[in-house]
């Protein structure tokens, strides 16, 4: 029996040894990884420790959050041996509690997890654990947004385009954060009517989360805007990219145009002149003109013109038309932008009955000569050939300017020479001195060449030649340098 004793105090003294062996400084027991203990495999406590749940959350800076909580308490684990796990999720209730974030050693009532994002809201659980491996099942959930302190990256706008008189629109690609996904990021549009001129303070448009397109409004016509677009994430952090792109808003206002003016006639073409069209946006070297035609008055297809002229052209020629035929134009200013305005101003004219509208070569007459007193004045026509001033003379220019005769003063000349030369158009000037032809022995009857223009003035003016007039001097149209008639 004594024997039996010995044994037994020896092995349990043997048993002290062995956990004195175990302890740390402190006296407690080293907690393992997990602050579990599993070594036996086959333990007999299955009661779950009672833990009151995480109890504050706090966020240290953009990836770290520091947790804190009260110890739990175990039938058989003491405090100091119990470990905790931490369950992590982004939405409301959505941890997974087969899978925890972290594991604490043993004892903690503490502990810092991190690799979160910015400016994230995460949703924490945390559990204890006995030596026996027993998890409690509290879901007591504390929320809590890591700090943001970090803008988007983004790449600015990438078009601006005029689509409205008023407006503009802005485009650009999405910009990346490690706080907000792409579509919880917004987007803020600056303008200015100069490059650089952009207020920071005062966006023109913000856009809702995960916009990638913007229409500013309210600007002015025909005029161009700059345009500055930057990412702003979930927590206000924005960008301060300084890319820049323009456009100008619509021109839709017609020039402001008199319409066609003047219509003349050259044989079988029609020339049309017009003034200078005004625009808002573009100016009068800058505008086009639209051309209409047609043989009915008032009746045109506005769609199909049969002109447009070059820039700042204010003429027109029509080409190649029926001969005595009446065509009727209407024309049109156009702007840069292709608006164009809707006058009905109409000329018409008619085509003359041929398209000859040279006049015959004729190289006129050269001289008239007076030869004294008994002989009667000659006219040189230049190749060779005489003509008496009288029948023939009037015969000569009859066959060569039918219906075109015209007798003018002719500067210069004196009574003793007397001159038909050639005058502009191939028309026939003459002396009216011819009225009075002097000779040595004073006033003598008129010769041929008188009477032949005495004949045309009494035709230009029957009443002036019975008065006698041509007896008293020249006429004081004469004088003036006009005497006409015709010869048919």
């Amino acid at each position: 029996m004594r024997l039996a004793l010995r044994s037994t105090v020896s092995v349990f003294t043997l048993g002290v040894a062995l956990l004195a062996a175990c302890k740390g400084d402190d006296g407690g027991l080293e907690p393992t990884d997990t602050g579990v203990d599993t070594g036996d495999g086959g333990s007999s406590d299955k009661s779950v420790p009672t833990f009151a749940g995480l109890k504050t959350a706090t966020a240290k800076s953009e990836t770290e959050v520091a947790l804190t909580w009260d110890p739990a308490t175990d039938d058989l684990t003491d405090a100091s041996r119990v470990a905790y796990r931490v369950y992590v999720a982004t939405s409301d209730g959505g941890q997974d509690f087969k899978a925890s974030w972290a594991t604490t050693p043993a004892g903690a009532v503490t502990t810092t997890i991190s690799d979160l994002l910015p400016g994230t809201r995460y949703f924490i659980v945390v559990r204890a654990v006995d030596e026996a491996g027993n998890e409690d099942a509290n879901v007591v959930q504390k929320d809590v947004q890591t700090i943001d302190l970090t803008a988007p990256k983004f790449a600015g706008v990438t078009a601006v385009k005029g689509v409205d008189r008023d407006a503009i629109s802005v485009s650009w690609a999405a910009a990346t954060d490690r706080g907000s996904a792409a579509p919880f990021i917004k987007y803020r549009v600056y303008v200015a009517d100069k490059a650089g001129a952009e207020d920071f303070t005062k966006p023109a448009v913000e856009t809702g989360p995960g916009e990638l397109s913007a229409t500013v409004k309210g600007l002015g016509e025909a005029k161009a805007y700059y345009a500055v677009v930057r990412a702003v994430d979930a927590s206000g952090n924005e960008d301060t990219n300084l890319k820049e792109k323009y456009d100008s808003t619509l021109d839709k206002t017609a020039p402001k145009f008199d319409g066609v003016q003047k219509a003349t006639v050259l044989g079988t073409s029609i020339k049309l002149l017009w003034n200078d069209a005004t625009d808002n946006f573009d100016k009068s070297p800058d505008i086009v003109y639209r051309v209409y035609q047609s043989k009915t008055a008032g009746s045109y297809d506005f769609t199909k013109p049969v002109a447009t002229t070059l820039p700042g052209t204010t003429e027109y020629s029509a080409t190649t038309l029926d001969v005595s035929t009446v065509y009727s134009f209407v024309v049109r200013a156009v702007d840069s932008s292709g608006n164009s305005e809707t006058n009905v101003v109409e000329l018409s004219a008619k085509t003359a009955a041929s398209a000859d509208i040279k006049p015959p070569v004729f190289g006129g007459l050269t001289s008239g000569t007076g030869i004294g007193a008994h002989h009667r004045p000659h006219v040189d026509l230049g190749d060779g050939r005489l003509l008496d001033e009288g029948r023939d003379l009037l015969r000569h220019l009859h066959r060569q300017l039918p219906g075109r005769v015209r007798l003018q003063r002719a500067v210069g000349l004196h009574a003793r020479r007397r001159h038909l030369v050639p005058g502009e158009g191939a028309l026939a000037q003459a002396d009216p001195v011819l009225h009075r032809s002097r000779t040595r022995r004073g006033r003598q009857p008129r010769d041929q060449l008188h009477r032949a223009v005495c004949h045309l003035t009494r035709r230009h003016d029957p009443a002036h030649h019975r008065r006698g007039a041509h007896r008293q001097g020249p006429r004081p149209d004469l004088a003036a340098g006009h005497l006409a008639a015709g010869v048919r």
